[in-house]
């Protein structure tokens, strides 16, 4: 089967951040569900294993899809810009059929997740007398300003680059995580992955250190869920 498939105005512009767009991609494999007007309808497959996928080339905005038979069960894939040079191929690409009752049940499940984000009120009652017992430390830079807040409100704090120099075992360690404007990136992806590795590089230290045994790390961010 041949086809020619293409994005939308609006996704052009975007092709060049994949190696293969995917909504190209996707278009060109729906191909492999088209067959005779007189052939009887079967159950939807669902692309389940695939074998020898290649990419040539990038940023593609048009295919030519030549899609053949590749096995018992299988299907070859062939996929080449306008000029027939050759963007992408899958030696192989097995379905697995799925009835529509398994999608619909699917997409119930995700309804009803385990996984709930739950925001709960720390009372407040005879907490102001135990507060001015607790050692706070700030680690790195303090974008959101905790320290100014925490020394308004009477408390201590003492600070540091890195967890490796704050002397002793503080009650509480902070460190903040904000935005991508302080990560120094210049682009949102940049900036998500510098911030992640960050949280991760803090946490893996403070796991290595026995000392933080009876101690409370928290990471503070903004705008990353809405609290309602």
């Amino acid at each position: 089967m041949f086809a020619e498939v293409a994005l939308g105005e609006e996704q052009r512009a975007e092709a060049g951040r994949f190696g293969l767009h995917p909504a190209l991609f996707d278009a060109a494999l729906h191909m492999a569900g088209v067959g005779p007007e007189d052939e009887e309808p079967g159950p939807a497959r669902l692309p389940f294993a695939w074998t020898g996928v290649s990419l040539y080339a990038t940023g593609a905005t048009e295919l030519r899809v030549r899609l053949s038979p590749s096995g018992a069960e299988g299907i070859s894939v062939l996929l080449a810009d306008t000029d027939g040079v050759p963007v992408a191929s899958v030696d192989a690409l097995v379905g697995r059929p799925v009835a529509a009752e398994q999608l619909t049940a699917s997409s119930q499940l995700t309804k009803d997740s385990l996984f709930t984000v739950e925001w709960d009120r720390v009372p407040t009652e005879g907490m102001q007398g135990a507060a001015s017992q607790v050692q706070w430390a700030m680690v790195g830079s303090d974008d959101l300003g905790l320290t100014a807040t925490l020394e308004a409100a009477g408390q201590d704090v003492v600070s540091g680059p890195e967890l490796a120099t704050l002397a002793g075992s503080p009650d509480v360690v902070l460190v903040t995580c904000a935005s991508e404007s302080d990560s120094g990136a210049q682009d949102l992806p940049s900036a998500t992955r510098h911030l992640a590795h960050r949280a991760l590089r803090v946490v893996r230290e403070w796991l290595g250190e026995e000392r933080f045994a009876g101690s409370r790390l928290v990471v503070v961010t903004r705008g990353a869920v809405a609290a309602v």
